[in-house]
């Protein structure tokens, strides 16, 4: 069983568990207490107050790189090592 106290979080515990009613009664609690300090917060909320001496400066955004067309392919050749073989597969075959 886990312990679902303060002091600690073992799966052994020395404490009564807390029941699952409160628990969530608890969440609803966090949930209410957190819109209310958004609100609060917003309530709050001004714009600036200093008066500004330059405009905001922009700036250039990373744009997308221009697509750049694949290059011609390598040919390989072969070597005369590789040409020996090859002629003696033909004369086996």
């Amino acid at each position: 069983m886990f312990c679902l106290t303060e002091a600690s979080f073992s799966t052994t515990c020395r404490h009564k568990p807390i029941p699952e009613n409160k628990i969530q009664r608890e969440r609803g609690a966090s949930h209410a207490h957190r819109r209310k300090s958004y609100r609060e917060r917003l309530a709050r909320c001004e714009r600036e107050r200093r008066e500004r001496t330059s405009p905001k400066q922009k700036r250039a955004w990373p744009q997308r790189t221009p697509h750049k067309p694949p290059k011609p392919p390598r040919l390989l050749t072969m070597d005369d090592k590789q040409k020996a073989l090859l002629t003696s597969l033909k004369a086996v075959a």
